[in-house]
Order: structure tokens, then C-alpha cells, then sequence
């Protein structure tokens, strides 16, 4: 068993590398640098794409997916909400106008 492969947990029983256990703290770095506008998206893509380490790649797609949810229900939203709004500016303009 080579050691560069697998680590050992501290109850005594070895894992492979890619599947080694994450901290809360090391997640959170994550989400800020995929956070960041345009590097955030770069490094989400590489991360989701090519993480050694199984549990990280998977945060990072579900990252995405998140992120690909809200942007379509922010699509939708203003889609729904634009008209309304400029009816309402409408609506404004011609009860100033009246007086």
C-alpha cells in the first residue's frame, strides 16, 4: 500500500486519498472563492471538473447546480416583474401629470 494514496483516519482505518473526509472550514473557503463575480465561476468549473478528492468535486457541482437555479429564477422573475413595473411607472407618470 503506498502512503502517497491513502490516509489514515483517527480511529486507525485507511481510505483512499480522493475519498478523504473535508473540514467545515475548508467548505467555507470554497464558497467564498466561488463567490468571488468571474474568478469565483473559473475556479468553480476547474474544481467541479478536476478535484482529486471525490467530496469536494461534489460540493462544487452542487455549487453550481445552485447556481444555475437561481439565475434562472432570477431570469423569471425579472421577466414577470419588468412589465409590471413599467406599467407601474406608467401608472405614476400619468397621476403626477394629472394634477
Amino acid at each position: 500500500m503506498d502512503n502517497k494514496d491513502y490516509i489514515q483516519l483517527n480511529d486507525g482505518t485507511t481510505i483512499p486519498l480522493e475519498n478523504a473526509p473535508v473540514s467545515a472550514w475548508r467548505y467555507y473557503g470554497y464558497q467564498l472563492l466561488f463567490s468571488i463575480p468571474i474568478l469565483g465561476i473559473i475556479c468553480l468549473i476547474a474544481v467541479a471538473l478536476f478535484a482529486q478528492n471525490v467530496n469536494i468535486r461534489s460540493f462544487a457541482r452542487s455549487y453550481f447546480c445552485g447556481a444555475i437555479i437561481v439565475a434562472i429564477l432570477v431570469g423569471l422573475l425579472y421577466l414577470i416583474a419588468a412589465p409590471l413595473l413599467l406599467n407601474l411607472i406608467e401608472l405614476i407618470k400619468d397621476f403626477i401629470t394629472s394634477f
